[in-house]
């Protein structure tokens, strides 16, 4: 995992891969998305500072993040599964290829 860098967690949930990333990498900037407000609203209270943290409420598909930014991009399915979807050559979901554009050239999934 880079050291520093942007980070963006899609679909985090109540915030813990946001602490335990936060806490192995304190120096990236993270960018949540979730579809759910109130998940949002869980991850904010979990962190002590929410420094170099920004929360969006949206769907991945149409959020206002800009294409390459990204050096890392996290998804989080559930306890002890984090996965990534991205494999070239194949079709992916428009959610998985929206994620895509908005890595670096450099980045990891």
């Amino acid at each position: 995992l880079p050291a520093t860098g942007r980070a963006l967690l899609v679909g985090e949930g109540d915030g813990r891969v946001l602490e335990a990333l936060r806490h192995a990498r304190p120096g990236l900037e993270l960018t949540v998305l979730d579809a759910s407000a109130g998940m949002i609203a869980r991850a904010r209270e979990r962190l002590a500072s929410p420094a170099r943290v920004e929360f969006l409420h949206g769907d991945v598909r149409e959020a206002p993040l800009p294409a390459g930014a990204f050096d890392l991009v996290v998804t989080y399915e559930g306890p002890g599964v984090t996965s990534t979807f991205l494999v070239p050559g194949f079709q992916v979901h428009p959610s998985a290829a929206s994620i895509h554009e908005r890595m670096a050239s450099s980045g990891v999934a």
